[in-house]
């Protein structure tokens, strides 16, 4: 029953605590709110042109590094996927590449390395030129 009691007791404390601090929440919130509009209260009509004036230029350029950051990152993500694409293409085509040389018989394959000498040759002659 003590232990009861007790845990009663800690649980009522707890509450109260947790009210207390909700109240003194509140009413810093109202005090920082009641002070915001005091401050409004004071300023001149110059005053509260030129706050808006500064307040519209941080909005335009929060939304403007905003959208640099968004198209950074789109680029970003273009550059990798460009990357990735030219990987895969690769791949491919060295597979396909392996693939054609497996098929080849000896002899194909002296064929093909007689004629790609002669290709290379030609282009050689005709860069000279």
């Amino acid at each position: 029953k003590r232990e009861e009691a007790e845990r009663r007791a800690l649980e009522e404390e707890h509450q109260k605590a947790v009210v207390r601090a909700a109240q003194l929440a509140k009413e810093e919130a109202e005090q920082e709110a009641h002070r915001e509009q005091q401050e409004t209260d004071d300023m001149t009509l110059a005053e509260r042109e030129q706050r808006a004036w500064e307040e519209r230029q941080q909005h335009a350029q929060k939304r403007e590094e905003a959208e640099r950051r968004a198209l950074e990152e789109e680029h970003q993500k273009a550059v990798v996927r460009a990357a990735q694409l030219a990987k895969e293409e690769a791949e491919q085509e060295a597979h396909r590449e392996q693939q054609e040389t497996d098929d080849m018989t000896l002899a194909e394959r002296e064929q093909r390395a007689w004629e790609e000498r002669q290709q290379h040759a030609q282009k050689r002659e005709e860069a000279e030129r």
